[in-house]
């Protein structure tokens, strides 16, 4: 029979998980093993009776066992754990947090680390309903959150992007309705953005040779799957664009439209001529 590992040696009598004794070893082996982060708290001081190997990897190599949460973690003064644990103990109202911000020394060595967390606390009762501890499950999601900033970050880089530079920005589906552009191109073509999405160059522009033009380009590209770049006039314009266009393709790698981006060479175009 598997042992109990020491940090499942302590699980109190009135947590929901205990029942025969063979089946608290049991449990107590899975629990210390489960990739969340498991803890038992017990009594107003909030002593950790049980902890699991997840809890000890979120915390560092620190003593744990029959230590009180303040004891513990002496980072945690001025962070809203403590105070938490202190009102759901009077108060016997479980709590949930998301992506919540944890200040953690990991390692006595290091500066202590923001790490973000979800997490449980659920009161534990005795027969008359008196909150004789808190039960502690959760995940650390920093990477999660990370990811989720960078992708803000980048979100917000892209939006500067396409509002300041003068080259248009465009992708286009198989049948030449525009997708998506930035302002330059509803500039560049005296439309309002609301009136170009979903329309083609024919559309909002015109059927002139120009426009003709585009769309032989625009095809080309489709049809072929390779890229070009090329020279381009819009209808109504006096200006010259260098235009690349790659194809767009789906997860499947079909291409479903193409990706553009016009720069106006106009000047350099008259200074050859």
């Amino acid at each position: 029979e598997r042992p109990v590992p020491p940090r499942a040696a302590r699980i109190p009598a009135q947590t929901p998980f205990r029942t025969t004794p063979s089946q608290g070893r049991a449990q107590g082996v899975i629990l210390d093993e489960a990739p969340s982060f498991i803890a038992v708290l017990c009594g107003p001081d909030h002593r950790i009776e049980f902890f699991n190997q997840a809890y000890q990897r979120l915390v560092g190599d620190r003593v744990l066992l029959n230590q009180t949460v303040e004891a513990a973690f002496p980072e945690l003064e001025g962070q809203k754990y403590l105070a938490l644990l202190d009102e759901i103990h009077r108060t016997g109202e479980p709590h949930v947090g998301h992506t919540s911000p944890f200040l953690v020394k990991r390692s006595a060595s290091r500066d202590p680390e923001l790490v973000y967390i979800d997490f449980v606390y659920q009161p534990l009762l005795d027969a008359d309903g008196t909150v004789s501890g808190i039960f502690v499950q959760g995940s650390e999601v920093t990477d999660r959150v990370r990811a989720l900033k960078d992708v803000e970050r980048l979100k917000a880089l892209l939006q500067v992007v396409e509002r300041q530079i003068p080259t248009f920005l465009y992708i286009k589906d198989r049948d030449g309705r525009m997708l998506y552009c930035n302002p330059a191109v509803a500039a560049g073509v005296g439309k309002p953005i609301e009136e170009i999405i979903g329309h083609t160059d024919v559309e909002f522009s015109g059927p002139g040779e120009r426009t003709r033009e585009i769309v032989r380009h625009d095809r080309q590209v489709i049809d072929t799957g390779t890229t070009a770049t090329l020279e381009e006039r819009i209808a109504g314009s006096d200006r010259v664009y260098l235009s690349t266009k790659a194809p767009y393709r789906d997860v499947d790698g079909h291409v479903v439209g193409l990706v553009g981006v016009s720069i106006d060479v106009t000047e350099q175009t008259r200074m050859r001529a």
